[in-house]
């Protein structure tokens, strides 16, 4: 036997098209920046170390006490690390910022799609 086909389901309601205003923008990543901010600490921190582990301190018992090269990048490294992690999230912000200025208003119609009809 066959049956007749039918219409739209009772219990769907029928939709029209709607008109939308959407703000469409780029936004940067902050993993980049992040990122780029500490590899250039950790350059700075090299040459900071480059240059300084050579030299005698004082220790806090009373005689001179030479840090490695390692000890010593590895405080400058903590240390220029969280600025320049800093620096980059404050690069970020700006971007950010003169990303939001040049955001643009679109117009779009939104039309409903018949999910019930496949193209298998």
């Amino acid at each position: 036997m066959t049956s007749p086909v039918s219409g739209p389901h009772p219990e769907t309601p029928v939709t029209r098209p709607t008109a939308v205003d959407l703000r469409v923008r780029t936004a940067p990543k902050i993993f980049p920046f992040l990122g780029a901010g500490f590899v250039l600490a950790a350059l700075v921190a090299l040459i900071a170390a480059w240059f300084s582990h050579a030299s005698l301190v004082e220790a806090a018992a009373g005689g001179p006490v030479e840090f490695s090269f390692l000890a010593v990048f590895g405080f400058f490294l903590v240390t220029f690390g969280v600025v320049g992690v800093g620096v980059g999230a404050l690069a970020f912000l700006l971007t950010d910022r003169v990303g939001r200025r040049r955001e643009r208003t679109v117009h779009v119609v939104m039309e409903p799609v018949d999910d019930s009809t496949s193209d298998a």
